[in-house]
C-alpha cells in the first residue's frame, strides 16, 4: 500500500507479533492502538519493509539504536482512512420553498 505524507490512516493491526512471532512487546508508549487515527509523517522502505513514521506516536529511542536509525511502523499494519463528506443537501432543499407543494387558487 502506497501512504502519502499527510495521509490520515486507521490502525488495523497493533499486534507487535503480527509481522515476526519472535518479535518482543512494544516499547511504553510507542505501541499503536488499533482503530485509531494518525497521519502519516515520513514514508520509506528498510529492512525490506515499507515503513512510515506518524506524528502522533514515535518509535522509542532504543528501537532507532537497535536498527540504526532506520524504524518506524510498517505500512501493512494501517489502512487509509475513508472521509465521507456529510451532504446536508436533501434538508436543505425540504426548507426550500419551491420545492413545497403549492396550493391550488380559485380562479378570480
Amino acid at each position: 500500500m502506497t501512504f502519502r505524507v499527510g495521509q490520515r490512516v486507521v490502525c488495523v493491526n497493533a499486534d507487535p507479533r503480527a509481522l515476526n512471532p519472535v518479535s518482543r512487546d512494544w516499547y511504553p508508549g510507542e505501541e499503536p492502538v488499533e482503530g485509531e487515527i494518525y497521519t502519516i509523517k515520513r514514508c520509506f522502505r528498510a529492512h525490506g519493509l515499507a515503513l512510515v513514521w506518524l506524528a502522533e506516536i514515535c518509535r522509542a529511542p532504543i528501537a532507532f539504536e537497535i536498527y540504526d536509525g532506520l524504524t518506524g511502523y510498517a505500512a501493512v499494519r494501517f489502512r487509509p482512512l475513508v472521509e465521507r463528506k456529510t451532504s446536508i443537501e436533501i434538508f436543505t432543499n425540504m426548507l426550500n420553498p419551491a420545492n413545497q407543494p403549492q396550493p391550488e387558487m380559485e380562479p378570480v
